[in-house]
């Protein structure tokens, strides 16, 4: 496949990739280790091709090559491990249809969709639906991931496949539960738990705290126009704000977390209600990696600034200049602050930076891929 470097090198630095040294299996067929439980390559010639949008039946835009299954199982691993926490049932059409077109329903524009084949047949995802991807150069980045596969097919080494497959079999049938995930988050929103100014330990990390998420506090401010988000300021602070938030509540069903104005959470939830299944997986991806609804949330509509003008008018709470990893240290700034005072563990600090690197980097390509 002809790899689009030029776009993806902004995903993954060649720096940060981490790969194994893998040999192409030459037999036609899935082959599994059985040391290991992992599928071995199986494919030689990886290519995109055009296919139908997933709510429509299958035709002969596919050509008559049978489907290959998807080597990925819903448990993602190969295992069991994961198949409690995903629904195995189908989403419907209409569900589909709503869900993952990414254009408005005004609009006259003729939506394409491409699919990954491997050795000529088009890729299922887990559940076996077709993986109908809604732009070229995602399906060319889907692709690119599945080429880099040697010796063993690693689901790990795939974010931009987990995110796909995620968008095509759970987010397009359930976008409550998705939603339900990142507003969870929002009770405990990292960007809202300042360190203790008056501690003489803690009042460096409250002015790097400071510097990166005040703008993003005015943003949300702006953007919603319903007050700001509560914040508290050192961990006394927040165990007192946050009792007397669940005793002052009339519901007696609400979680210990931040009062945040009520308005502004209903605000926050219209608006994830307007999402597509591609920006609510993008968006639960990059808000659990950053653990902030906020961030997230600033880093979509970032992301899904379609002109210059848009991008630079201050109505999202970054500058034009910023990059990824402005955006990672805003979510990583404690741990950052503890490997400065104290220093980086090798094994354990490191790849936690990379993990979340490359789950920050897929979601943004995944936003910025599909808009028009």
């Amino acid at each position: 496949v002809s790899k689009p470097t030029t776009l993806l090198s902004s995903i993954w630095p060649s720096s940060q990739i981490v790969t194994d040294r893998r040999m192409m299996s030459s037999a036609g067929q899935q082959q599994t280790s059985s040391s290991t439980g992992r599928k071995k390559r199986f494919y030689r010639v990886v290519d995109v091709k055009p296919i139908s949008a997933p709510w429509e039946k299958e035709t002969g835009k596919n050509g008559a090559t049978k489907p290959i299954e998807s080597p990925i199982s819903a448990g993602v691993d190969g295992t069991s491990s994961g198949v409690n926490n995903v629904s195995l049932n189908l989403p419907s059409e209409s569900e589909k249809r709503q869900m993952l077109s990414t254009i408005k329903k005004s609009s006259d524009e003729e939506e394409e969709f491409y699919t990954v084949t491997l050795d000529g047949r088009p890729l299922r995802t887990p559940l076996g639906q077709p993986l109908s991807l809604p732009s070229k150069i995602l399906a060319l980045a889907v692709a690119m991931e599945w080429d880099m596969q040697k010796d063993f097919i690693i689901p790990t080494q795939m974010p931009l496949m987990t995110l796909s497959c995620t968008s095509i079999d759970q987010t397009s049938q359930n976008p409550q539960l998705v939603m339900d995930v990142c507003k969870s988050y929002f009770q405990h929103d990292t960007l809202c738990y300042f360190a203790d100014p008056e501690s003489e330990y803690d009042r460096l990390l409250y002015r790097k705290q400071t510097k990166l998420w005040n703008h993003l506090h005015e943003w949300i401010q702006k953007k919603f126009q319903q007050g700001k988000p509560a914040t508290v300021i050192g961990s006394q602070d927040a165990i007192v704000v946050s009792k007397k938030h669940q005793r002052n509540s009339s519901s007696d069903d609400i979680a210990p977390g931040l009062p945040h104005p009520p308005m502004l959470s209903q605000a926050i939830d219209s608006y994830m209600e307007n999402l597509n299944a591609w920006e609510l997986t993008a968006l639960q991806s990059l808000t659990r990696e950053a653990k902030s609804l906020i961030l997230a949330l600033s880093v979509l509509e970032y992301s899904s600034s379609s002109s210059e003008n848009e991008s630079n008018n201050n109505t999202v709470g970054f500058s034009k200049e910023l990059n990824m990893k402005d955006i990672i240290l805003a979510s990583r700034i404690e741990e950052e602050f503890q490997i400065e005072n104290w220093g980086l563990v090798e094994g354990g600090h490191d790849y936690d930076r990379l993990n979340c690197s490359i789950g920050m980097h897929a979601a943004t390509f995944l936003i910025r891929s599909i808009q028009r």
